[in-house]
């Protein structure tokens, strides 16, 4: 961004005599128009305008909140004449289409960093509904132009269509056009159809259960928009369960069943995080999200100290049940990502419930005790070897 000037971001929630704006359809809940909020603070804009026929709109209400909790100036535009209005001489204008998605912020630096007009080929299916820009290319959906242009809106007319008026006069206005690379577009990182656009790809570990797992499913909730507060139930429900099966004495049902409230508890964080709508900008996550998955683990070394004291004294079955629970959450802040999944919380206390339900408690804590340190030695051993080189 050039130095002194204020980048300012325009985006649309105009739906008039058309079919239901892209901006109004929902991933986990959130409407994407709240997601191009985060995109307008990745960008740095300080200041907001949303184009939208109805200010009293829920939608466009939620976007001021937004807006407005992280310090954007918002103003609403019901006419395509009030846009220069609100522009200053010193100022930069993004426009954003109704359902564009970037999938974080460093494709967004790339694509809109500096002065451009995106483009795509014309015959892109991914540009379906945007403003053709000749016979040839199609608008890729965002733009970042000169205020001083912004003026020429004045001479359209009242019923001029902004959203595609802009970006014609960018590129008659000599705004470089700028390709959206394939690979961008084939990874889905730059999305122009309101659906998610998705995070760079890592590679994949078989053995990490929050990944290969518990992350698929709470992608499936997030794309039906299911309530949030399903998992959490489930979870709290399986500790009743479980706290049934105590009063019964049936330990290794227990810890089984809030083995599995633990998938519930993850389930739950990983949703939350997908209806995070400032997900580019880093939103703190709230304290519960890391103390929740922990409340049913808790739980289960509890049940298992009761477990172990069965065949030895109080003093170390607590000590041996305590260890287990301390050393299976130091090996899950490693980096051994071959690890990750068999160390988890859920997977670990399964094991321990398979051990219980045969009578061998503490052979199954010492193994997974074992493990866990196991897991904790190499993380040290290779922080070792990166100090002494």
């Amino acid at each position: 961004m050039k130095q002194n000037h204020d980048l300012i971001a325009l985006l649309a929630l105009d739906d008039r005599g058309r079919k239901m704006c892209p901006n109004r359809s929902r991933f986990a809940n959130t409407p994407t128009i709240l997601r191009q909020v985060d995109m307008a603070l990745a960008l740095g804009c300080k200041t907001l305008i949303l184009l939208v026929a109805d200010p009293s709109d829920s939608d466009a209400l939620a976007t001021q909140h937004l807006a407005e909790a992280n310090e954007m100036r918002f103003h609403l535009l019901t006419r395509p004449q009030q846009l220069p209005n609100l522009l200053t001489d010193r100022s930069e204008l993004v426009l954003i289409a109704p359902g564009v998605m970037a999938g974080d912020a460093v494709v967004l630096e790339e694509m809109l960093g500096s002065e451009g007009l995106l483009a795509i080929p014309a015959e892109s299916p991914d540009g379906q509904g945007l403003e053709r820009l000749d016979l040839h290319s199609a608008w890729g959906g965002a733009l970042r132009m000169p205020v001083e242009l912004v003026v020429q809106i004045e001479m359209l007319g009242n019923e001029c269509e902004l959203l595609s008026a802009l970006p014609r006069i960018a590129r008659s206005s000599g705004v470089t056009e700028r390709p959206i690379p394939d690979e961008i577009l084939q990874s889905r990182r730059w999305t122009m159809d309101g659906t998610k656009a998705d995070e760079p790809a890592t590679a994949p570990v078989w053995r990490d259960i929050r990944n290969s797992i518990v992350a698929p499913l709470a992608s499936i909730f997030a794309e039906k928009n299911w309530p949030v507060f399903i998992p959490a139930a489930a979870a709290l429900l399986l500790i009743v369960i479980s706290a049934i099966a105590v009063w019964f004495e049936l330990l290794a049902i227990a810890v089984a069943v809030l083995a599995v409230s633990m998938f519930a508890m993850l389930l739950q964080v990983l949703i939350s995080a997908q209806a995070e709508p400032l997900r580019l900008t880093g939103s703190a996550a709230p304290l519960w999200a890391g103390f929740a998955p922990m409340l049913p683990e808790i739980v289960a070394a509890f049940v298992t100290g009761m477990a172990l004291s069965q065949k030895a004294s109080l003093v170390p079955s607590a000590y041996a049940a305590a260890a287990l629970l301390g050393a299976g959450w130091l090996s899950r802040r490693t980096v051994t990502a071959e690890y990750n999944g068999l160390t988890s919380g859920p997977l670990a206390w399964l094991v321990i419930a398979c051990f219980g339900a045969v009578g061998h408690w503490w052979a199954g804590v010492a193994l997974l005790t074992a493990f866990a340190f196991g897991a904790i030695a190499l993380e040290l051993r290779g922080l070792r070897r990166i100090t002494t080189s």
